[in-house]
């Protein structure tokens, strides 16, 4: 009997330590996934690889000659919670919406880094300032993201002659979310509401923002930009409180939209570009964030076409045909949310 009762448990021992094998490999097991692409004239031909089983897209589109962000910046702002409250009560309108700085930073780091783009780092005030000078004869190429409601007197106090203003029509490119363009300020004497029309300042023209007081944020339903990026790249944030309207500008916008309003706006300033993404600091405006970043979009994006598939274990690949002066591809694995991604350009 006693023999009996041991094989059983030898048994079901074994039988448990399949269980969990299967579900490592099925779940936990590290999977290599990589992408690779071979130009040519009026084509692209790619491949796609994973040891898992993943869905995969492959997004084609022409930059029209506009350089994209290489190296992100992202100003934490020391003195966030410390003048939140006092933003809210001076907003006309929507309140800035809060969110835990260091925590979102980091995501938006890694939201970025599984996408391929890793030149991404964090400054303060001081290194904001010393960026926009040290890099102003040509800033092509770099972008800052605030992360907050409002940013240092040192770069921006309203007008349209600031540091900030100036950097972006050389060149620069700023990513704004979660509250109103250019409205705050800070210095020593600490926050003060930048008055007069501040997308004036920004976009050279006064453009609508929307900033219409809710007691919470409200969601599109099915009203998506018709870009083609907006399926392309399974962009989700669909509010757009904080967001722009474009008209007359020139740019793009992304995602969904209502009433000229869209969740993302994308916008040429002089030689550079504002992006605005609206909504609050949650899981699908950080995804659009990385979305849009790491794809190397720009303002003057035009997308092409869109290529999907699956690959288990192996690897796929495709081919496009393209008459485009700028064509870049984006490929990414993962469906709704990417887990890889990489950009190339011709």
């Amino acid at each position: 009997m006693s023999s009996k009762i041991d094989g059983i448990a030898v048994l079901a021992v074994v039988l448990i330590a399949a269980v969990f094998a299967g579900e490592y490999f099925t779940y936990g097991h590290d999977t290599d996934r990589s992408a690779s692409v071979s130009w040519d004239t009026g084509s692209v031909s790619y491949s796609v690889d994973s040891s898992g089983s993943d869905e995969y897209r492959a997004v084609l589109f022409d930059n029209g000659g506009y350089t994209p962000v290489d190296t992100l910046y992202i100003y934490a702002d020391g003195t966030y919670d410390r003048y939140y409250s006092q933003a809210c009560e001076l907003s006309d309108g929507a309140e800035p919406l809060y969110m835990e700085g260091d925590y979102y930073v980091e995501q938006v780091r890694e939201s970025l880094k599984i996408r391929g783009f890793d030149d991404v780092c964090i400054i303060d005030g001081e290194g904001l300032e010393d960026l926009l000078r040290t890099t102003m004869p040509s800033p092509s190429g770099i972008g800052v993201m605030v992360i907050s409601y409002a940013v240092p007197g040192s770069v921006y106090s309203g007008g349209p002659d600031c540091l900030l203003v100036n950097w972006i029509n050389n060149g620069g490119s700023l990513y704004w979310l979660s509250s109103e363009i250019g409205r705050f300020y800070t210095d020593g004497l600490g926050l003060h509401r930048a008055e007069g029309d501040c997308t004036a300042y920004f976009f050279g023209t006064s453009v609508p923002v929307d900033c219409s007081d809710g007691d919470s944020l409200s969601y599109i339903t099915g009203k998506t930009v018709n870009t083609g990026f907006t399926e392309a790249l399974c962009l989700k944030n669909s509010t757009t409180e904080f967001g722009i309207d474009i008209s007359g500008l020139s740019g793009i916008q992304l995602g969904f939209g209502e009433e000229g309003y869209a969740s993302i706006s994308m916008v040429s300033v002089g030689a550079g570009m504002i992006c605005v993404f609206a909504g609050g600091f949650d899981i699908d405006q950080l995804d659009d964030i990385g979305q849009v970043i790491a794809s190397k979009l720009t303002c003057g994006s035009t997308f092409i076409e869109l290529q999907r598939g699956k690959v288990t274990r192996d690897s796929v690949g495709g081919t496009f045909s393209f008459s485009a002066s700028d064509p870049y591809l984006f490929i990414y694995t993962g469906g709704v949310y990417a887990n890889f991604g990489a950009c190339f350009h011709a």
